[in-house]
């Protein structure tokens, strides 16, 4: 045999069995690194939606802490309360007196936090100064009526510039002077409430009012998903709305999708997380 052929059957290449091992190597090599890429995801989703399920409950349980520790059940700002809702007086703005109405009892406002809108129940309180010194001054219950973002007959401020509200209400206006701040209120109504299948945590300023979504999902009332648990000073359960000293409060929320793992398995479900904390009111 001479050294061309020999050469020439040395580059034949690779042999059917040899590709075969090649193919199913690389198979195997592929398959792995495939299913490694969606176990990680599956992981990711997971991790994610567990979040996002703890953000639900610290973000359920902000909006409550703000209302709960800024409101007196002894001044009477909780109107009801039971194991699933709980019903306050709730501040909705603040401002300062600036102008007044030569006839009405309408004054404008400026420096304005919030959003003044009139709905039946409004309340304010302003604070009413007198003559002799701090002694006889006061805050002063008021019904608030009507409101203007323009015009109203209140033109300007004493002090300038345009009001950026007036508001007309009934109550006593003796010793409102410019410059005396007010604050607004307005009944505020948390519960939780079925949208779309699944139940969330929300909140009505009306009676027939539907609720606003504030957070969620959670679990149903059959199970919990919200309980308000009132106790009186000496740490007992109490039903007086004017006795109430502590809140507990219980959220136990859903994941927004379904995920596997757990006691299901592989099965994909459902998962649940809750909190639990203990609110003080103003007094």
């Amino acid at each position: 045999m001479s050294r061309a052929q020999s050469s020439r059957e040395n580059a034949q290449g690779f042999t059917v069995v040899e590709l075969l091992v090649y193919m199913t190597l690389v198979s195997v090599v592929v398959g792995s690194i495939f299913r490694l890429i969606v176990s990680q995801n599956a992981n990711y989703r997971h991790q994610r939606e567990l979040s996002d399920l703890r953000d639900n409950l610290r973000g359920a349980l902000v909006v409550l802490s703000s209302e709960i520790r800024q409101i007196s059940s002894a001044g009477g700002d909780v109107y009801a309360v039971s194991a699933e809702s709980l019903t306050v007086r709730s501040v909705s703005w603040s401002g300062i007196v600036c102008g007044k109405h030569d006839s009405p009892p309408r004054f404008g406002l400026s420096s304005l936090d919030g959003e003044v809108q009139t709905i039946l129940g409004d309340s304010a309180l302003v604070l009413a100064t007198g003559i002799a010194g701090n002694d006889d001054d006061t805050w002063r219950p008021i019904d608030v009526t009507k409101e203007w973002s323009s015009g109203g007959g209140v033109a300007s401020c004493v002090w300038g510039g345009n009001p950026e509200r007036v508001i007309e209400f009934d109550g006593d206006t003796t010793g409102i002077r410019f410059g005396s701040p007010i604050r607004g209120f307005r009944t505020v109504q948390y519960g939780i409430f079925p949208a779309d299948g699944r139940w969330w945590l929300g909140r009505k300023t009306e009676a027939n009012s539907p609720y606003q979504k504030l957070a969620g999902p959670v679990r149903s009332p059959a199970l919990g998903g919200l309980e308000f648990l009132p106790y009186d000073s000496t740490g007992g359960p109490t039903v007086d709305p004017l006795a109430v000293r502590t809140v507990e409060v219980v959220i136990r929320a859903e994941s927004f999708g379904k995920l596997r793992g757990g006691s299901s398995g592989v099965v994909p479900t459902v998962r649940y997380d809750s909190l639990r904390t203990v609110l003080f009111p103003r007094g």
